[in-house]
């Protein structure tokens, strides 16, 4: 089971005012993020805080995210819930 994906509804649209390539380029990190919650190249947002991180876009676009749920199941079945903290061309 693919893992859950939150984008809350400001960010949301935030990100439908970038241009197409970056919406494209998001859309597809998100899907990829629901298979593969820690992609190879990813940041940790801040070193306290172990479950953040961020990836830079080939667009440009620096996009973070939290991963959520108990790390034996998500180990196991994948049953997490990623949080998207934000999307931008700084790094956060």
């Amino acid at each position: 089971m693919p893992c859950k994906v939150k984008v809350d509804t400001q960010l949301k649209k935030d990100i439908l005012g970038f241009d197409k390539r970056t919406k494209g380029e998001i859309y597809q990190f998100l899907l990829a993020l629901q298979n593969k919650p820690f992609p190879e190249f990813r940041e940790l947002l801040d070193p306290e805080v172990p479950n953040a991180f961020s990836s830079q876009l080939d667009c440009g676009c620096f996009l973070s995210w939290e991963v959520s749920g108990e790390l034996l199941d998500l180990l196991k079945t994948r049953d997490c819930l990623i949080r998207i903290l934000g999307a931008a061309f700084t790094k956060p």
